[in-house]
């Protein structure tokens, strides 16, 4: 009986590892399809690139809490804050929804700082 609850435990943390390995696959997909979009390339303004690839920004925020755990952790190890930082940053708040504890910021270290503040302030 021990050992099949073993097996069964060892089973599900694979399957989920494999969950999580493919959310941040799917969402750095869409991270490419929205920052490489062509239409959009003449812009500085990261809206113009969202909008274009609306399907793609959305089926990022699709991923809810997962999705959050991955960009966050993603948004942490970065060393810019470019394009692709900052619609990460605005998935982040997003998914949060009315739970974002940041309501005003113009960069992703800026979200993050105040995001990981109000973590730490809980």
């Amino acid at each position: 009986m021990k050992i099949r609850l073993l097996l069964a435990v060892g089973a599900l943390l694979l399957f989920l590892t494999g969950c999580a390995k493919d959310i941040g696959q799917a969402i750095e997909a869409d991270l490419l399809t929205i920052t490489t979009d062509t239409k959009s390339q003449a812009s500085s303004n990261p809206g113009v690139y969202m909008a274009n690839q609306q399907k793609a920004c959305d089926d990022i925020i699709s991923y809810g809490d997962a999705g959050l755990e991955y960009l966050v952790k993603t948004l942490k190890s970065s060393e810019s804050s470019g394009l692709k930082e900052w619609i990460m940053a605005y998935a982040c708040a997003e998914i949060l929804g009315e739970q974002n504890p940041v309501k005003q910021w113009a960069t992703s270290e800026e979200w993050l700082s105040g995001y990981e503040l109000a973590k730490v302030q809980k």
